[in-house]
Formats: structure tokens, C-alpha cells, sequence
């Protein structure tokens, strides 16, 4: 590999369309390591911020969408997408002749596909939610009838334990705002329906399970 500091190809573009010929060519063979940034720049005799800085550069440019087709010239360079709809990232293989690819932009979700997601997620909950509350009195019936001996937790463990979690979530939320703003907002829910639990569900369940049924 060679850079040509006179040619009109920007150094970081020789450095890549020369390291992707090398890996199309078959000079590096699958699995094989690739030289460091620093032999790399021994070898063609570039500072090896130099060689950071192309890579660094080539990436930048590819993501902010601004390479123009004179970035290109005297390079074999090929842009792909990243890949189909709701992707954005890939690893597409180096064909003969190719130098390097760079992948440019993204595809997003339309509307339609979004709207077909939420619809499956919302089906999904409900009948995990159905099977969770349908099948766990049949999966106690069987806990019980193997001699598993069930019991509460003694309520000094439940303080214990309730005690320590508020602990840890305050300290969460003291170190790390993107918890803090999650944890609010649920913090706030589950109190709301604490009391109203405590009210309806509460009242209904403890005369419920003093009844013989």
C-alpha cells in the first residue's frame, strides 16, 4: 500500500479503497487480523493520527450523508444501503473489484409497518396476560399435590426488602437521570393505583377468600 500525496484522491480514501482492494483480492483471508492503525501507518509512512483521522472522517461523512462522487474518483467504491426496511446497519460483503463499501443512511418504519407492530405488541401483552392469570392456579394445584409446603413471606422480610429497593432506586435516581425520569413517572403511577387498589381490588379479595367456593 501506497499514499500519493500529490493525487487528487484525499489520502483517507486511498487508505481505504487500498485496504478494502487488499481484502476483495483475497491478500487478507477470512478471519485474519488486519494491521493496526499504527503498523499501518509505518508501512505507508503516515502519522498514525493521520490514519485515525481518515477512518474517522470517511465514517463521518458516510453518516452525515455528504460523500459526493468526487470522493470517489480513482477509487473502486461502492455505497449500499444498510439494508431493508426497519435496519440501519449491515455488513456487506467486498466483491471482486470492489474497494470499499460504505454504507449510507437508513430505512425507517412507515407509518403502515408502525402501526402493524403496535397491533401485534398490544395482542401479544393481552394473551400473555390471559395465559399468565388462566394457568397459574393449575401450576399451584400441581406445586401442591408434588408436597411442595407454600407459605408467605414473613412480613419482616417484605419490609426488609421494601426498605432496601427504595434505597436503591434512590440512589439510582441520584446517579443516573434517564432512570430517574422513568422511575418518576412509574413511582407516581404505582401510587395512584395503590390507593385505588387498596379500596376496591383489596376490600373484594380479602372477602373473597374467606368465602367458600
Amino acid at each position: 500500500m501506497s499514499i500519493d500525496s500529490h493525487n487528487h484522491v484525499p489520502i483517507f480514501l486511498q487508505i481505504a479503497g487500498q485496504l478494502g482492494a487488499s481484502i476483495a483480492s483475497g491478500f487478507y483471508r477470512p478471519g485474519e487480523a488486519l494491521p493496526s492503525q499504527r503498523t499501518l501507518a509505518v508501512t505507508i509512512k503516515v502519522n498514525p493520527n493521520t490514519v485515525q483521522k481518515a477512518f474517522d472522517e470517511l465514517i463521518q461523512k458516510a453518516r452525515k450523508g455528504t460523500i459526493s462522487p468526487d470522493d470517489f474518483r480513482g477509487t473502486t467504491v461502492s455505497l449500499t444501503n444498510p439494508g431493508t426496511v426497519g435496519t440501519t446497519s449491515s455488513a456487506p460483503r467486498l466483491m471482486p473489484g470492489q474497494g470499499v463499501i460504505v454504507a449510507t443512511g437508513a430505512l425507517d418504519y412507515s407509518a403502515e409497518y408502525k402501526s402493524m407492530v403496535e397491533a401485534a405488541a398490544s395482542h401479544a401483552h393481552v394473551e400473555m396476560q390471559g395465559r399468565y392469570d388462566a394457568r397459574n392456579p393449575a401450576a399451584l394445584k400441581r406445586l401442591v399435590g408434588s408436597g411442595t409446603k407454600l407459605f408467605r413471606f414473613p412480613k419482616d422480610l417484605m419490609e426488609a426488602a421494601f426498605k432496601e429497593s427504595m434505597a436503591l432506586y434512590s440512589e439510582l435516581s441520584g446517579s443516573n437521570p434517564s432512570w430517574k425520569k422513568v422511575y418518576e413517572d412509574f413511582s407516581n403511577f404505582r401510587r395512584d393505583q395503590n390507593l385505588w387498589f387498596r379500596f376496591t381490588e383489596a376490600g373484594f379479595d380479602d372477602f373473597m377468600q374467606q368465602q367458600k367456593l
